[in-house]
């Protein structure tokens, strides 16, 4: 691990938490605290405090507003909690009520990008060898992470049997904390923090809670899809055989596909468009929004 790398905002090393998680004994203060903390929705102190890291996308050119990424640097012990609560013990609760889709390949153990992408080659070469009509329409959500509702992603953990403490100990922490921005000048002296007049929305990108409770946001956006439409159908050389799914994603990266053996693709892009205003209606409902300059979609007709 690099010297300068810090787990928390006070700068501790992340060397020192991993030496502590190896001695038990050493580390009981603080897992007493961390229990203590979720049990009775008590935020201490070192928690409130979160560094902001402002980090450019465009590396090598100028810098523009709308071109950055935020990323929340929080204390390693709530984050320690956040991931076994919210990335563990939720997601496995979620798993066996058989919530979590198969369709999202993000945040989840034993999913990876690489099955997405092969699952939508596949799809390709499905359509191209049975010279379906068919629409692709690539979608991707602006700041995913920074326009989550704190209290509807509470609420959404709450119906997976999260403890009631754990997701009020989670607002608690969203509510208090103290924003200190970090650039190439250092950390500013002075922070921000939500007021009633001026929410700070957001379930943080740092935060090891974040990745799982998307999952969630998307497996349920997917059900309600999957109410409102047919999921689409990929056939198979065995006529016996076949898939069915309305297409995949990878975090907020989503493809949803639209095929049909007979119609044609005039008629066909009514339907795609309609389940893609529908998605888009779901996200917004989460907080979430379409970066429409990196939505695009592909209509694919055969000339016989």
């Amino acid at each position: 691990v690099k010297e300068r790398t810090a787990s928390s905002p006070g700068g501790l090393h992340h060397g020192i938490w991993k030496t502590l998680i190896q001695d038990d004994e050493a580390f009981e203060p603080y897992a007493k605290m961390i229990i203590f903390a979720f049990t009775w929705a008590t935020i201490p102190k070192m928690w409130e405090k979160v560094v902001q890291i402002i980090l450019a996308k465009d590396v090598g050119k100028k810098t523009k507003i709308t071109r950055i990424r935020c990323v929340q640097l929080l204390d390693a012990g709530l984050n320690m909690g956040l991931r076994t609560i919210f990335g563990h013990q939720m997601l496995q609760a979620a798993s066996k009520l058989r919530i979590l889709t198969d369709l999202q390949f993000g945040a989840r153990s034993g999913y990876m990008c690489t099955s997405c992408v092969l699952l939508k080659r596949l799809s390709y070469d499905i359509i191209r060898q049975q010279r379906l009509t068919a629409v692709a329409f690539d979608k991707d959500a602006t700041a995913c992470y920074d326009r989550m509702i704190p209290s509807l992603g509470a609420l959404v953990a709450r119906g997976v049997g999260t403890p009631k403490h754990a997701t009020t100990t989670l607002l608690k922490a969203t509510e208090q904390m103290k924003f200190h921005v970090k650039t190439a000048f250092g950390v500013s002296p002075s922070s921000f923090t939500s007021t009633e007049d001026l929410v700070v929305y957001g379930l943080l990108q740092g935060s090891a809670a974040v990745g799982a409770l998307w999952a969630l946001y998307s497996s349920l956006l997917f059900h309600v899809l999957n109410q409102r439409f047919q999921p689409t159908e990929f056939p198979s050389p065995r006529q016996s055989r076949s898939a069915r799914r309305h297409g995949e994603a990878f975090v907020d990266d989503v493809t949803l596909w639209t095929t049909s053996p007979v119609l044609t693709l005039a008629q066909l892009a009514p339907l795609s468009e309609a389940r893609s205003q529908v998605w888009e209606r779901l996200l917004w409902v989460t907080g979430g929004a379409l970066a429409l300059l990196k939505n695009y979609y592909f209509g694919i007709q055969w000339k016989w």
